[in-house]
């Protein structure tokens, strides 16, 4: 269950990287502002993985030529006799775009927890009994063969593989 419950965990990690990347890759399409992934609205609400999956994607974007910035959409102003001014882009781009850090860094917030609790599973002893060199005794009784904490994970969908 250990084994399975860390390449899960794993594949996971990857997803999230991906998940940035194909956020990338949209915000590119739309012609977005990088603003959105800059790290001041990120530091301000500051959940960690949400900090770094901003940041990511602001690496995967940097020197992109087809992503621009919310100073770009202030023009010229209006010509006489217009009412509007019409932008190239929209002034906000889709909360699937806008809000993917914020999605994307749950799940890295929530691996930070259970990569920690994975660790600890998989660095103690499953063994009943117990055998104490230093002082001679065998501890019968700990079942440390009990893995209710992975069977948790599991329950939850966190170590399905494939």
């Amino acid at each position: 269950m250990s084994a399975y419950l860390t390449l899960a965990s794993a594949e996971a990690r990857e997803l999230a990287w991906c998940a940035e990347l194909c956020t990338a890759l949209a915000a590119e399409v739309r012609k977005s502002s990088r603003d959105q992934f800059t790290a001041f609205p990120h530091i301000n609400k500051p959940h960690p993985g949400q900090i770094t999956s901003a940041q990511n994607i602001r690496q995967i974007l940097e020197g992109s030529t087809l992503i621009g910035a919310d100073a770009d959409l202030r023009g010229d102003g209006m010509g006489e006799g217009m009412s509007y001014l019409e932008l190239e882009r929209g002034i906000q781009d889709p909360y699937s775009i806008r809000c993917a850090p914020h999605v994307i860094g749950v799940l890295r917030d929530t691996l930070q927890w259970t990569e920690q609790w994975i660790i600890n599973e998989i660095n103690s002893s499953n063994d009943n009994p117990l055998f104490d060199a230093e002082s001679s005794v065998v501890h019968n009784s700990g079942a440390g063969f009990h893995e209710d904490a992975l069977l948790d994970a599991e329950a939850t969908g966190a170590s399905e593989v494939g």
